[in-house]
């Protein structure tokens, strides 16, 4: 039914770790908002489900409709700005439970870092775990210091990972949204706990790897593959680019500055740092503009 490029209203979701970047860089956006979720078909936050995570289509016909009365996704789209530490976690690693996810920094404040996966055996972490010293288990993960916008982290489900303070992280997730958090700094959360023996299993799990999914697209003059998962994969162009043609829905992201979609006579703006989710097609489409993530969907 979707037959142009839909452009969606965030849905703002409020973190006790927030920091302001988002409402500097969008105006109206409240302040304390941690997560915007841009693209989404699930039904309700994790922490609170009284909060509806279903954007809403903001262009066209269409306009006001949620994406879920059309579409499922296999996937989410948020902007992540993290004003203080993020609590260690990983995701389920089931065949019906997973949760792979790729961030790309879009900004970086100076000192900012990261955490990225382990660099002790996964028996050795989890004993850190299970004592809860901050020092040996923050000793145990790879730290990224300063990264900058244009760096990207693959974090297939079961890895160890946290964001630091000072980023604003563009992630594409699965739509499974379970996380388990390891560690959190002895910090009074809104769950209350740790996951820590879920947490565990997730990270020795000896589950079959899901194959790549093969996107049916095809780029002029190529473009550089960033992300390989089951569920999506994403590729990023650095300068105008023309779609040939996609089988597939595909996620189109501005991450420096904004873009313009011309897809069947019309042009869509697409503001900096928005996503827009375009319908398969057999017709050319010309992207213009800068640095720009295209993401075909296994639907």
């Amino acid at each position: 039914m979707i037959d142009y490029p839909l452009l969606l209203k965030p849905v703002p979701v409020p973190k006790v770790w927030a920091g302001n970047k988002l409402s500097s860089l969008r105006p109206g956006t409240p302040a304390g908002t941690g997560e915007s979720w841009d693209i989404s078909t699930v039904d309700t936050a994790p922490d609170d489900d009284s909060l509806s995570t279903v954007t809403v289509i903001a262009n066209g016909k269409y306009a006001g409709k949620p994406l879920s009365e059309f579409l499922h996704l296999p996937v989410v789209v948020k902007l992540i700005d993290s004003g203080d530490r993020l609590s260690v976690q990983n995701h389920p690693d089931e065949p019906d439970l997973h949760k792979n996810e790729m961030w790309y920094i879009a900004e970086s404040d100076s000192g900012a870092f990261l955490y990225y996966d382990i660099n002790v055996s996964k028996e050795e972490f989890a004993a850190r775990l299970r004592k809860g010293d901050e020092a040996e288990i923050l000793a145990a993960m790879n730290r990224y210091d300063e990264p900058r916008p244009g760096d990207y982290f693959n974090v297939p489900t079961g890895t160890v990972h946290a964001l630091g303070p000072g980023l604003l992280t563009y992630e594409i997730s699965e739509y499974q949204q379970v996380t388990y958090r390891l560690y959190d700094y002895g910090r009074a959360r809104s769950r209350g706990h740790l996951d820590i023996g879920a947490g565990i299993r997730a990270l020795t799990a000896d589950t079959p790897k899901q194959p790549v999914f093969e996107p049916d697209i095809e780029i002029d003059g190529g473009a550089e593959t960033i992300t390989r998962f089951h569920s999506f994969v994403t590729l990023r162009t650095t300068d105008n680019a023309a779609i040939n043609r996609c089988g597939n829905y595909c996620l189109v992201s501005a991450l420096k500055g904004g873009c313009e979609i011309l897809f069947g006579g019309e042009t869509t703006k697409v503001p900096y740092l928005s996503t827009t989710l375009l319908p398969p097609t057999d017709k050319p489409v010309e992207i213009k503009g800068g640095t720009v993530l295209i993401s075909p969907l296994n639907m």
